[in-house]
């Protein structure tokens, strides 16, 4: 799967100003099994990039893959928003009997699951392996 940039401008079209130049995110799935995916986020987690982590994540779940593991190694930052998604993804995958986990989340995006309880409904652990692997 590739990359997805989600962009907004100051031509009335999307939002009525100009986000700058937001980074996209960096985003690989990899399949696990026939109902679990993998994917790897690179890339600060925020309301100018959140649009294209739902969609990858929406796009598994309607896939069937309900057991889903986010990387979060190379995110340095998520914000309420990006939490936002965190929350809608695991109620859709706890709708379909499955679950979101999250792996090696830096220690920026550990704090605000702290903060927010978060980290109470979607665990971390240290490796996607242990992440599948756990009950």
């Amino acid at each position: 799967m590739t990359a997805r940039q989600h962009g907004y401008g100051y031509d009335g079209s999307s939002a009525p100003f100009d986000l700058g130049d937001a980074s996209p995110l960096d985003l690989r799935v990899r399949a696990h099994g026939d109902d679990g995916a993998e994917v790897v986020v690179a890339g600060e987690v925020d309301f100018a990039t959140h649009g294209s982590l739902l969609d990858t994540l929406a796009e598994e779940l309607e896939g069937g893959r309900r057991r889903l593991v986010l990387d979060l190694r190379g995110v340095p930052f998520c914000d309420s928003t990006g939490l936002g998604v965190l929350v809608q993804v695991r109620q859709r995958a706890v709708a379909t009997g499955g679950w979101l986990r999250v792996v090696a989340p830096t220690e920026a995006v550990r704090r605000a699951l702290e903060i927010t309880s978060l980290d109470r409904l979607i665990p971390a652990y240290p490796t996607a392996e242990e992440a599948f692997a756990a009950p």
